[in-house]
């Protein structure tokens, strides 16, 4: 009995052991499944996580704002980009797309973030109303765009072309912005503007000292202004009737054909001109100090005057602190009227209507009592 209660012992205990040898790796099985599945599945949220950051844009926006500007002039348009991410940023390529017919791309330049350490911008024209700007890092890696810079990446120069009122479309696509790693480009969501063309006048100055309305043509020239010397331009139109300007700023720009720079300075003024008794009569004065610049940007805020009949609208240029050169033509150097220019040398239709009309009323409330009298 002995010897056969030990073989059930031994069998029971093989048969045991062969269970747990068999739940062992059953359960070896599981957790091997298991685990693959958990490898599995991190590595397919680690692709997604970086599939996803790599598709993310990289800045909170990237584009223009709204501008305006008169018809005949240059107007310059900054392509800004806010807050960028996952840079730096090294390469910028977008497209820029506009309505030909109110504003025609003329070239594009460094922005304030570019301007150190960059090329010079390229820029291909896509079709007839887009043109493909690229802009290059090439300096230093600090000069690149950091993370969290805000500013202008290119400035973009219209010509205004269309008729006050006028509007165009300032469209972004394409926008590929690229890190010194050479990493596939990322993207931003476009910021798009609309450019509205205003109801000034321009007036371009000419080495004649005349300055011609909306009239860019003349060739390039320069006039010298000796220091402390001054020059007065004249519209090239006395006005036919008294012309009343309302208060407001006149703005433009003089070209220099050198740098300015302090204390250099010198005086712009807006007003009449009495061709008869050359006589100036100043309306508005804007005093200007070299910032090491070759160009003086106009804002001058003149009171409400008027040009009388048979003087000339003029800007004069006044006692420079050294000889003063200043280009001329092709629209080089110009200024612009406030936008309720009544209209010069004549006003606007709707203008001499009222002030036809008005002439009427008051002849006949004059004639009035001789007519009752008959």
């Amino acid at each position: 009995m002995r010897g056969r209660d030990t073989f059930c012992h031994e069998a029971l205990s093989g048969r045991k052991d062969m269970l747990k040898d068999r739940y062992n790796r059953i359960m070896s099985r599981k957790v091997l499944k298991v685990v693959s599945v958990a490898v599995i599945a991190l590595s397919v949220l680690v692709a997604l996580t970086f599939s996803a950051s790599a598709a993310d844009p990289i800045a909170d926006s990237f584009g223009v704002e709204d501008a305006n500007g008169y018809k005949n002039t240059i107007v310059t348009v900054p392509v800004n980009i806010t807050n960028p991410q996952n840079g730096p940023i090294a390469t910028i390529i977008f497209n820029i797309s506009y309505n030909k017919t109110v504003i025609n791309f003329t070239e594009v330049q460094n922005g304030d973030l570019t301007s150190v350490g960059w090329n010079m911008p390229t820029y291909s024209e896509d079709d007839w109303e887009k043109i493909k700007i690229m802009v290059t890092h090439n300096g230093p890696d600090e000069y690149v765009i950091q993370n969290g810079t805000n500013g202008s990446v290119v400035i973009v120069n219209f010509s205004v072309l269309g008729e006050p009122g006028e509007t165009s479309y300032m469209n972004l696509s394409g926008i590929q912005l690229s890190n010194l790693d050479g990493d596939p480009p990322s993207t931003a969501p476009p910021q798009n503007g609309t450019f509205t063309v205003g109801g000034a006048q321009a007036w371009y100055l000419h080495n004649d000292t005349r300055m011609y309305k909306g009239n860019m043509s003349k060739p390039e020239g320069t006039v010298t202004i000796p220091n402390g010397n001054t020059t007065n331009w004249t519209a090239n139109e006395a006005a036919t009737v008294d012309v009343k300007f309302p208060a407001g700023n006149w703005t433009g720009w003089l070209t220099l054909n050198a740098t300015f720079t302090a204390p250099k300075n010198f005086t712009a003024a807006v007003g009449s001109y009495n061709t008869t008794t050359s006589v100036f009569s100043s309306e508005g004065t804007q005093k200007f100090i070299g910032d090491g610049s070759a160009k003086a940007f106009l804002d001058i805020p003149a009171a409400e005057f008027t040009v009388s009949k048979g003087n000339n609208l003029s800007l004069q240029v006044s006692n420079p602190s050294t000889d003063l050169v200043i280009k001329t033509g092709a629209g080089n150097s110009f200024i612009t009227s406030p936008e309720t220019d009544p209209g010069y040398p004549v006003p606007e239709l709707s203008t001499t209507i009222l002030f036809s009309v008005g002439l009427l009323a008051l002849a006949a409330y004059i004639l009035r009592p001789r007519f009752l009298k008959r």
